[in-house]
């Protein structure tokens, strides 16, 4: 559940990653937006999936659970139209040549790239999560 002061924390955590360079098991757009929800909620989604290094590490998860889409909706719930995300929501885009998960901050939407953040807009979202 969203703390009282989510969205305060959710942005103090965002600037916080500002200029952080991109590292699979570290920075990646999955683990970044683990990583929102972490400081809006205080629940770890990852917990169970921290500790590749390597794209191939990560790929080996996503793998398994039949791809990015269904390795979130298995962890995260149903999907919802992403015309209907709100702050703090996850989103799947198009980013570097593949599906990247996204953090909805208005009618932008956050992610992890490869030389820091990177925003794009909302319109561009194909699936969005509510993260509660």
């Amino acid at each position: 559940m969203r703390s009282e002061t989510w969205d305060i924390d959710l942005m103090a955590f965002i600037k916080s990653r500002e200029k952080t360079s991109f590292e699979w098991g570290i920075h990646d757009c999955v683990l970044f937006a683990c990583d929102c929800a972490r400081a809006m909620t205080g629940a770890d989604l990852a917990a169970k999936y921290r500790g590749y290094s390597t794209e191939e590490g990560a790929g080996a998860i996503i793998k398994e659970a039949g791809g990015l889409r269904s390795l979130v909706t298995a962890n995260i719930g149903p999907e919802i139209s992403p015309k209907m995300a709100k702050r703090g929501d996850w989103v799947m885009m198009e980013q570097d040549g593949g599906p990247a998960v996204a953090v909805c901050v208005g009618v932008m939407a956050i992610a992890a790239g490869k030389k820091g953040l990177v925003m794009r807009r909302m319109t561009d979202a194909a699936a969005a999560w509510r993260i509660v």
